[in-house]
Parts: C-alpha cells; sequence; structure tokens
C-alpha cells in the first residue's frame, strides 16, 4: 500500500497521517538484518520513488528527511549486502538523488559516507556494476565539494580514487574521476595543479563520443614533462602515475603511449 501511495504526489497525504507513522514503519525494515533482499529493494524503490517526486510541502520536506534520516547510514553497506543488480541500482540511485537534493547536510553523515564509499573503492566495487560505479563516484565529488575536514581524513580516499585511473576505460567512469579530483581541489587548492592535468589528459572531443581531444591531453603531457613535475609532490604523482599505468597499454594511440612511456620513465629517475 506504500508503495503505491508513493507512485502518485496526490496520495502523499496518506503517507504524512498520524506523524508519518507509516513510513517510518516501513523505512525501519532495511535496517532489519532478517529482511529479505525483495522487502529491502521494495523500500529503497519506494522511498526513491518519493525522493524523485517532489512536491512543495513542508510534509514533503518532513517526509524525505525521515527517508535520508532512516537510510543513508545504511545504504553503503546494503550495497556491498545486496545481490541482485536491479536492487544495487536502486540503492545507489537513492543515494545519489538524496546527495543531489541536499539531504546530505551535515559533515558528520558525509564523514560516514565517504569512509564506506571509500571501502567499497577499495574493495574493488564488489557487486557493483560500471554504471554504479559512474553513480557512485557522482555522489563522492558532491559529498568532498561540501566536506569540511583534515587531509589525514581523505587521504585514504584520494589514494584509492587514483588508482582507478589505472583500472578504467568508460568515458563515464574516467570523466566522473575527474570531477572527484575537482572536489579534492575545492577542499584543498594545493591540488588545483594535478586536478587541472588530470582533467586534460582524462579530455575527450566533443564531436565524437569515445574520441579523445588530443590537442588538450598531448598540451597536458608536454607542459608536464618540460617544466610542471618538477612541482609534483608524491601525492600529486599518484593519480599521475596511474594514468600513464593506463596509457602505456592503449594499442591505438601511440602518441598517448609514447607520452606515458616518457612520463613514468621521469618518475622512476626522480630521486
Amino acid at each position: 500500500l506504500i508503495s503505491y501511495w508513493s507512485s502518485d504526489e496526490t496520495l502523499y497525504p496518506f503517507l504524512y497521517h498520524s506523524n508519518f507513522e507509516c513510513p517510518k514503519a516501513f523505512m525501519r525494515l532495511i535496517s532489519n538484518q532478517n529482511a529479505k533482499e525483495p522487502v529491502i529493494g521494495t523500500v529503497l524503490t519506494t522511498a526513491n520513488n518519493i525522493v524523485t517526486m517532489p512536491v512543495n510541502e513542508e510534509s514533503y520536506v518532513e517526509l524525505v528527511s525521515i527517508i535520508g534520516a532512516s537510510s543513508l547510514q545504511l545504504l553503503p553497506s546494503l550495497l556491498k549486502r545486496l545481490v541482485n543488480p536491479e536492487y544495487v541500482s536502486v540503492a545507489t540511485d537513492l543515494l545519489l538523488n538524496l546527495t543531489k537534493s541536499g539531504y546530505v547536510d551535515d559533515n558528520e553523515t558525509r564523514s560516514y559516507l565517504l569512509s564506506s564509499l571509500t571501502s567499497i573503492i577499495k574493495d574493488g566495487f564488489k557487486g557493483i556494476n560500471k554504471n554504479e560505479t559512474t553513480k557512485v563516484l557522482r555522489v563522492l565529488s558532491m559529498l568532498i565539494r561540501e566536506h569540511e575536514c583534515s587531509w589525514i581524513e581523505i587521504e585514504d580516499l584520494y589514494k584509492a580514487t587514483s588508482a582507478l585511473y589505472r583500472t578504467y576505460s568508460e568515458r563515464e567512469i574516467r570523466e566522473e574521476l575527474n570531477e572527484v579530483f575537482r572536489g579534492f581541489r575545492k577542499v584543498f587548492p594545493n591540488l588545483k595543479k594535478v586536478s587541472k592535468f588530470l582533467n586534460d589528459v582524462n579530455s575527450y572531443s566533443g564531436k565524437r563520443l569515445q574520441e579523445y581531444d588530443f590537442p588538450k591531453r598531448l598540451s597536458a603531457f608536454k607542459s608536464f614533462i618540460e617544466n610542471d613535475y618538477v612541482e609534483y609532490s608524491e601525492l600529486e604523482w599518484l593519480p599521475v602515475i596511474s594514468n600513464c599505468l593506463y596509457f602505456i597499454n592503449d594499442q591505438d594511440e601511440m602518441a598517448i603511449r609514447t607520452n606515458a612511456s616518457h612520463l613514468s620513465l621521469i618518475h622512476i629517475s626522480e630521486p
């Protein structure tokens, strides 16, 4: 019944009834370790329907706040626990939509989510397909931009996301990684130059979907190799080397492969 009410904005008043008693009890199901996966999937789908069909009512805002409070700290563990790809997808959708809608509005929740998502990255996105990986990275970029923290709190995430450049070839994922590093740059301005390099060396043509923006990529390599490398710290080198290790295996583009090899040799030869 609650699922049905969530499918039509005109039925939302039924969800508001008795101080939101029904949706509160419904959302508690996802914290029950004995709940079956289809039940969890139904709860998540219902919650996501509500978040993505907003109405201009104070009660609606309170309803979504209840959904956020009930689910945000559970969603990362559900991403590890769920097996059905459909339910994994709706879990990532809900996390992304709550974040986009501004319901992750305190530093403590952001800190928890960043730590939990870092663990998922370190586990190799186990059970999470590439479409959902893109969404997780989008969530990360939004959370980082608003987060207030010391470097040590976010260093593991920086290292984990740096390594992803070596792994994924998909344009969507590499561009979301660029956004994550723009988020790092916003919080830690000293990462501005490495963020720009990563953006340029992973840029694509506006004309064709998977075609590289060769002028921008080659210019970034040239500037780095001729001048910029001397200014990079050990931490800044991490995503640079991950990119090089990826591009060295690019069988189609010799110019990119050659530049990546040259840059890697510079790193090896540097004291």
